[in-house]
């Protein structure tokens, strides 16, 4: 039997639409991109939207407040790699919002646009 883990994903757009995206570096999912997200806190109890919160200031340097996150899907893998099985909270950010593009530990954080992103069509 495997394990359940709980994430995050967020969804960003700045004022022309696009959304923010991590072009990966690094395993899991190499060369792919990917919203910002993470696992939750269990341990402090941390909710999914602290948890988003806390994702978007970490890897984007913003502080959004949670009355600004809207909860607008549950995304379930079962078995990805054989490992574990994910629930994760997709939240989209109420308004549009400016990072400056740049890398990071895991890749490189970067606007596009949703036409160009074959599953956001």
């Amino acid at each position: 039997m495997l394990p359940y883990k709980i994430a995050t994903l967020c969804d960003l757009r700045d004022q022309h639409g696009r959304v923010l995206l991590l072009r990966r570096t690094k395993a899991p999912n190499l060369g792919l991109h990917s919203p910002i997200g993470g696992k939750l806190d269990m341990a402090s109890g941390e909710s999914p939207a602290q948890s988003a919160a806390r994702e978007i200031a970490e890897e984007a340097g913003l502080d959004i407040p949670i009355e600004r996150l809207h909860l607008s899907g549950l995304i379930s893998e079962a078995g990805y790699e054989g490992k574990t099985h994910w629930l994760m909270f997709y939240y989209r950010v109420l308004g549009h919002v400016w990072v400056e593009p740049h890398d990071m530990r895991e890749g490189r954080l970067d606007w596009h646009h949703p036409a160009d992103i074959p599953a956001l069509d």
